[in-house]
């Protein structure tokens, strides 16, 4: 099988919602780009986090329309969903995403729909109150891809659905898997403060078809305890990021529910430390909890009215 699969896409990095905000109710696509007039950045209150937004006239409409008796139904908003992939998975990854996911009461791959499935920990119905992640995504096990998954995801390719390839896990899990295109670009998350690492093994992982997102868990020490619950180590966080960026490793950074007022000066004293480059493509993470219909039936009524 010969995919040409590339990495992370620009419009990934904009931070632009509005151009990637979609809503899916009753996994039917609801609202997408040509209905919203804004998105607004996300909050986090006591009850959770909101993601406050702007409709057009036809959207209001439409999100009237196709909300109408849905209540019951899973109501999930997605930011930047990565349409033009399909994600590769160890089946022991299942198992660890369940056990670790708060407010969900079962998290579990469909083979036949090549689909995660996620149910609420309190569905007013078990088939009615879950979803599908819209993504596509496929098992792997170490002797490679199984006929059928290497079958579906030369149709997604043939077909333009897809251009890239997401793997879930730590590269170590994928290593020596045959099979796997050989043009396919390995995505991985890449931790600053976990331990220290090792400039060696640094210079192993920086070559071949490899892209890492570096995470950056807070910009000042309170930022990180309010996001971790943990202290920051942050000699430990500069070291590792200078043994990253001397070792040429290919990575991008991202902030994930960074403080704003403390961000730019944040950015700038990295700048300052490995260059200007070392921003390129840095993007913003926003935490986001979907919250059922019927948790709250009267917000999604007043959004159909008001347009927001």
């Amino acid at each position: 099988m010969a995919l040409s699969l590339s990495g992370g896409t620009a419009a990934a990095k904009t931070g632009n919602y509005d151009k990637e905000f979609e809503i899916f109710v009753d996994n039917q696509l609801v609202v997408h780009e040509g209905h919203i007039r804004n998105v607004e950045p996300v909050t986090r209150g006591r009850t959770g986090y909101s993601v406050p937004f702007l409709l057009t006239e036809e959207g209001k409409e439409r999100f009237a329309e196709k909300t109408e008796g849905e209540g019951g139904n899973c109501g999930v908003i997605y930011l930047k969903r990565p349409h033009d992939s399909v994600l590769v998975f160890k089946k022991s990854f299942v198992k660890e995403l369940g056990a670790g996911s708060e407010g969900f009461l079962d998290i579990r791959y469909d083979g036949g729909s090549h689909r995660f499935v996620f149910v609420p920990a309190s569905p007013p119905d078990r088939e009615t109150g879950s979803f599908n992640l819209k993504v596509p995504s496929v098992p792997v096990k170490s002797e490679g891809l199984s006929a059928n998954s290497e079958n579906y995801i030369l149709s997604l390719k043939e077909t333009g659905k897809i251009s890239r390839a997401v793997f879930l896990g730590e590269k170590e899990e994928f290593t020596g898997i045959g099979s796997l295109p050989s043009d396919a670009v390995f995505h991985s998350d890449f931790l600053l403060v976990e331990r220290e690492h090792d400039p060696s093994v640094l210079d192993e992982i920086s070559g071949g078809n490899r892209l890492y997102a570096v995470n950056v868990k807070g910009v000042t020490p309170g930022n990180f305890r309010e996001n971790t619950r943990t202290a920051l180590d942050e000699g430990l966080f500069w070291r590792n990021l200078g043994r990253l960026a001397d070792a040429d490793v290919p990575f991008y950074l991202t902030f994930t529910n960074p403080d704003r007022n403390c961000l730019p000066e944040f950015k700038k004293e990295i700048a300052d430390r490995f260059g200007e480059e070392i921003l390129e493509g840095c993007f913003t993470i926003e935490p986001v909890q979907y919250k059922s219909i019927d948790e709250n039936p009267g917000a999604f009524e007043k959004g159909a009215e008001d347009g927001r």
